[in-house]
């Protein structure tokens, strides 16, 4: 089976397609309570999933509530974060680990939502760093544990918040000099923007 997508917007995870399909529930649904679900509630719920994925996570899944509430949950190895939406759309964040509570957020706007469901990623991907039980070579002679290497914080006035970029290896110019003397003008441009990050 093969399937051919022409553009970012024909793919649909398996989740989006749950959330929208809760426009459809029949009234009733849960035990004679419940109906279909608002749609500025599942359009709300559709873009906490696609915040979910820009962050990493690849699973996720949805859950509709009996009064109109609608729960996004992802998933990292031992992780969860819940997202409930509510039809006054304001969300509650909770963050499990090994199905034990780690934090919980009641009520908050999308805005400070989305920054906890950022700050609970950052730190499930920085644990996830630090583990080096599964990457490191374990004997032998000659092999050495060492540690990844920390990443810089750089902050763009353009963001309100900090993100990670990625440190530049040195690197070295392996070709011989075309001109007998270098130009003392310019330096050559790398294609990597110089970041200034005293």
């Amino acid at each position: 089976m093969t399937i051919n997508f022409t553009s970012a917007s024909d793919f649909v995870s398996a989740t989006a397609a749950k959330i929208k399909s809760f426009r459809s529930l029949p009234t009733g649904w849960h035990y004679g309570q419940g109906g279909p679900l608002r749609a500025d509630v599942v359009n709300k719920a559709l873009e906490i999933d696609g915040y979910y994925r820009q962050l990493g996570f690849t699973t996720t899944d949805a859950f509709p509530g009996a009064n109109g509430e609608l729960m996004i949950t992802a998933y990292r190895e031992l992780h969860c974060i819940e997202t409930t939406l509510s039809t006054d759309l304001r969300y509650s964040v909770t963050h499990e680990r090994d199905d034990a509570e780690m934090s919980a957020t009641q009520d908050v706007s999308e805005i400070i939502a989305k920054r906890i469901i950022n700050q609970i990623g950052a730190e499930i991907w920085r644990s996830f760093g630090l583990s080096t039980e599964s990457t490191t070579t374990k004997g032998g002679k000659g092999s050495q544990a060492s540690r990844s290497k920390t990443q810089k914080v750089v902050v763009f006035l353009s963001f309100s918040e900090s993100v990670w970029m990625p440190q530049r290896s040195p690197f070295a110019n392996t070709s011989a000099p075309i001109a007998s003397r270098e130009s003392l003008a310019s330096p050559r441009f790398t294609g990597v923007p110089s970041i200034n990050t005293s």
